[in-house]
């Protein structure tokens, strides 16, 4: 039998199956192109959220027939670890996608000063750079359901109980080097004033992600009180083996969003038994998506274990991707009464998303993530964030959901868009916004 969700998703469909405009583009299906890093030491970050996507692309053209006889097309572009495979992706991409998906920090932010100029719609959920949340300054792209600086508001939250409780301790950042976690460094430093604690900056260089010698020896010699880390695949794993080596207790070792590679901690197993991550999605043993993908017989099981994969945070957090976007597409079809939509259209659509729990429920999402909307000039939706931590096997919740405190992350993030803007002219900005 059907899951409810089946049955509201199709009935949604039947009500505006008979929208017309049927273009020449359509007709290969709607594309969606993820621009991953399938090999090296961060693929088994970006890999897993790829599969995600694909495969709850897969289940809605296999459960629904597509959106409006229409099907989702998934195209992924491996990006090589290089700036140079990166920029050929995207050039692939601007003329054939309805919207891109950069799987990485670093591709996000590479891809940035070319989405207002090409007007490609283009999801970076949780990372690249929190300033893409102002849509006035982006209008291109998305940051939903939250931003790295979320994230790292979300860290402070779980470890202080009271106003004070960070006063006179010391945490020290252990950050892959380079702009993608700079956010996170800036948030932390202002912080570090406000709530008054010590911020030891690690910045780790990428020829030293799987040693970390010198930034542990440092942490020997500084004891923080806790260790953030901000950074993914090889590089979380070699931290964890290291604060064992350092004998740095593991429940004051925290993960930002990219810091809880399922693959690298099933390896450790009950050696990282208590490290903590905080996370916009919350992972499920058997949550509804799941099921309809499991039975519409969705996806391509590339790595032999596709249960294993499917319990794994990253995966979810995929499927959740996925069905943010598709939902997007779905609406826009609805509001402009045709199936053949074009960018702009897309954008304006999810400028004006409402995943509350009725939507949530509706989509099979229910306790995956937490309600969120947005705006013309809200392009993250800030929805709140889990605390999670390793059990051995598995992530389990421990806090949350837990919310960022706008008052402190808007004004950064609006003066980083506009200085942004300012260093990069002629911008694309949206004047219309209001905030």
């Amino acid at each position: 039998m059907a899951s409810p969700a089946w049955n509201l998703v199709r009935l949604a469909a039947l009500l505006v199956s008979s929208m017309s405009g049927l273009g020449a583009a359509i007709a290969d299906g709607i594309s969606i192109w993820s621009i991953v890093d399938r090999d090296g030491p961060f693929a088994a970050a970006t890999a897993p959220v790829a599969d995600g996507v694909r495969d709850y692309l897969a289940m809605i053209n296999a459960r629904d027939g597509g959106l409006n006889g229409i099907a989702l097309v998934n195209v992924e572009c491996d990006a090589g670890l290089s700036s140079e495979g990166s920029a050929a992706c995207y050039d692939k991409a601007k003329g054939a996608a309805i919207a891109i998906l950069p799987l990485s920090s670093a591709i996000a932010l590479e891809m940035l000063p070319s989405a207002g100029r090409d007007a490609v719609p283009m999801l970076t959920p949780g990372m690249g750079a929190a300033m893409v949340a102002d849509g006035r300054y982006f209008p291109w792209v998305f940051a939903m359901p939250a931003t790295d600086i979320d994230g790292a508001q979300a860290i402070l939250q779980a470890i202080s109980d009271q106003a004070d409780a960070l006063q006179g301790k010391t945490i020290a950042l252990l950050r892959l080097d380079g702009p993608e976690n700079q956010d996170i460094a800036a948030l932390l430093q202002m912080q570090s004033a406000r709530l008054g604690f010590t911020l030891l900056d690690l910045p780790v260089t990428a020829k030293a992600v799987r040693t970390q010698s010198d930034e542990w020896q440092e942490i020997g010699r500084s004891r923080p009180d806790y260790v953030v880390i901000a950074g993914l695949g090889d590089m979380v794993e070699t931290a964890i083996a290291e604060a064992r080596n350092a004998n740095f207790p593991m429940g004051r070792l925290i993960g930002t969003w990219w810091s809880a590679t399922g693959a690298e901690l099933a390896l450790l197993g009950d050696a990282a038994k208590g490290y903590r991550v905080v996370s916009w999605n919350l992972p499920g043993a058997d949550p509804q998506i799941l099921r309809d993908i499991a039975e519409a017989r969705a996806g391509a099981d590339r790595s032999g274990h596709a249960a294993a994969e499917r319990a794994g945070l990253y995966y979810q957090r995929g499927v959740v991707l996925g069905a943010i976007l598709v939902e997007a597409i779905r609406l826009a079809q609805s509001h402009f009464d045709r199936r053949d939509i074009d960018g702009t259209q897309l954008r304006w659509t999810l400028e004006h998303l409402n995943f509350d729990e009725a939507t949530l429920a509706a989509l099979g999402l229910t306790g995956m993530i937490a309600p969120f909307s947005t705006s013309c000039s809200d392009h993250a939706g800030h929805a709140g964030a889990w605390l999670l931590e390793w059990n051995g096997r598995a992530f389990i919740r421990k806090a949350g959901p837990l919310i960022a405190d706008r008052a402190i992350t808007a004004p950064m993030v609006a003066e980083q868009a506009s200085r942004y803007a300012k260093a990069n002219k002629p911008w694309v900005t949206n004047g219309g916004c209001r905030p």
